[in-house]
């Protein structure tokens, strides 16, 4: 290799380098003011899962479509009124943009925001949360962890809550219960802490261990939704 190709090939590495830092610093800066920018918002229930905190964010919607930012444009899925603050699968975490109807944190009074209408499409199947300590979306599914039960007691919780039994890990004494709605199932968290509080587990009296309950939250999906 000659002088002036190494010199060459030298000039058109960094070159390459520099756009790459450029890129990452500006995707960087873009993340840091998203994750801000969701921490602010944050206005619903507050849980931990696993120790990590997380509070809901009832403005922010999960809209399912493309993973690609440039095909959700084209799709239009990003419209004015909105703002993309980050992607979970190919669901897209939007919140209102500033100054538009839905950007204030004080709702309408009859009017429902877009997690609590049933009927909106674009935020039936997740509820939005973020990650106090991180300032990541995750998605809130309609499903309750519970955890120290037995197979009597899960379905005992699932009855008295509304619920159903999806799933059961006998030897973790484990029990996974599926709820009509992701907002569904924090309400019977709610509920099967406020019991438990009381002294009463499963309707059993105070004498039953406690049993730790968490939601479902997902931050990535194993498979393609």
């Amino acid at each position: 290799m000659t002088f002036v190709s190494r010199t060459v090939n030298g000039l058109l590495f960094s070159m390459v380098a520099a756009v790459t830092a450029t890129a990452a610093a500006s995707w960087t800066a873009q993340a840091v003011a998203a994750d801000a920018t969701l921490i602010g918002a944050a206005d619903g229930a507050s849980f931990t899962v696993g120790g990590t905190p997380y509070q809901v964010v009832t403005r922010a919607r999960a809209e399912r479509g493309s993973a690609d930012p440039a095909a959700r444009a084209a799709a239009g899925s990003a419209t004015a009124a909105t703002v993309a603050v980050g992607t979970i699968g190919d669901y897209t975490i939007t919140l209102p943009a500033a100054g538009s109807s839905g950007a204030s944190g004080t709702a309408t009074p009859g009017t429902p925001t877009p997690q609590s209408s049933a009927s909106t499409a674009a935020t039936s199947d997740y509820l939005v949360a973020v990650n106090r300590r991180t300032g990541s979306p995750v998605l809130v599914s309609n499903h309750l962890k519970l955890f120290g039960v037995s197979t009597a007691q899960a379905a005992s919780v699932a009855s008295s809550t509304g619920g159903a039994v999806d799933s059961l890990i006998t030897a973790a004494s484990m029990a996974m219960l599926a709820y009509p709605s992701p907002a569904a199932a924090l309400a019977a968290k709610t509920a099967i802490e406020s019991q438990q509080g009381g002294g009463q587990v499963n309707g059993q009296g105070s004498g039953q261990p406690a049993i730790r309950v968490e939601p479902e939250v997902i931050q990535a999906f194993k498979t393609p939704r």
